[in-house]
């Protein structure tokens, strides 16, 4: 299965009551691991036949080995909780090879890294690059209550330094100030912004507000927020490698039709989230409803997953 890797759970650690780690290694010794950059992600395919998304936290130039860190979720959908209960040391796992919709910018004069919660995850490894080179970065880490925050043993000397802060919404009586921090960041400086969507969002606006870039601002989100409007319309789209079309009722999904129809595609979120699902959009305008593709990308791609059409249909390249 191309683009499929089989790994070997070697590692387990608890980070926090609720946060587990593992260190993933090739399941063939002679078979090297991808390579990775920092802020990527690979998709854990779990035993049950769930796909889960989970950001790598090592350093890039830590050959050999993925790690991730989950936040097992009692009220999610079942992956986190599985995560934890299946993967023990030596379990072997499928996963997809790494893609990175969240990667740092070369030219950025500076980083202001925010993570909230597990969205320390890719944020860490943003961090271990920066580190590494020598570049200018800050990074804020944002918790509700400090048995949250993982990794904090890790961060000590940054935190030690004023490198990074360590926010705790009960020990500080509040939410953290996001807008007055990204009113006073630096012309050329670039935002990565990893956590909940509530944060993401006031990081969005916040940041609009100040006058930061839009491609200064970088989000890696978790869950899509976008959700199915009253003013959803049916319409049409065409396969552009075999001509078929097909209608997309409401309620469903390009990604469902051309599925149902027996028609290969490939996918893993069904929330927009991860990419996996985008395809060269040819003709038409798409109601883009993803967190991965940026505002250039979006002229001439699109993620069947979640998007639809604002006219009659597209045409896409499937």
């Amino acid at each position: 299965m191309s683009g499929f890797l089989d790994l070997r759970v070697v590692g387990v650690r608890d980070l926090t009551e609720h946060v587990r780690l593992f260190e993933l290694v090739s399941a063939d010794p002679a078979r090297a691991l991808p390579p990775f950059t920092a802020g990527a992600h690979v998709i854990v395919t779990l035993p049950s036949g769930l796909e889960r998304q989970y950001s790598l936290c090592n350093d890039p130039v830590d050959a050999g080995r993925y790690v991730i860190a989950v936040k097992r979720e009692d009220a999610g959908r079942g992956g986190s909780r599985e995560m934890h209960r299946a993967l023990a040391e030596g379990t072997l796992v499928r996963i997809r090879a790494p893609a990175n919709q969240f990667p740092l910018d070369d030219g950025a004069s500076e980083a202001l890294l925010l993570a909230g919660g597990i969205g320390i995850t890719p944020i860490l490894s943003m961090r271990r690059v920066l580190a590494r080179l020598g570049r200018p970065y800050r990074l804020i880490y944002l918790v509700r209550n400090r048995g949250e925050a993982a990794f904090v043993d890790e961060l000590a000397p940054d935190l030690s330094s004023g490198t990074a802060q360590l926010h705790v919404d009960d020990e500080a009586g509040g939410f953290f100030p996001v807008a007055d921090v990204l009113a006073a960041v630096k012309d050329g400086a670039h935002v990565y912004c990893c956590g909940p969507t509530p944060l993401m969002r006031e990081v969005e606006r916040a940041g609009g507000c100040a006058g930061i870039p839009p491609g200064a601002l970088h989000f890696e989100w978790f869950t899509n927020a976008e959700q199915p409007t009253a003013q959803d319309r049916p319409f049409q789209v065409t396969l552009a490698q075999s001509g078929l079309s097909f209608e997309v009722p409401v309620g469903r999904s390009i990604l469902d039709v051309v599925l149902e129809a027996g028609i290969d595609a490939d996918y893993s979120c069904g929330e927009g989230t991860c990419g996996t699902c985008v395809v060269r959009l040819l003709e038409g305008e798409a109601d883009h409803r993803d967190t991965v593709l940026t505002a250039g990308e979006r002229e001439t791609h699109v993620a069947i997953c979640r998007s639809r059409a604002r006219g009659a249909g597209l045409t896409i390249d499937l």
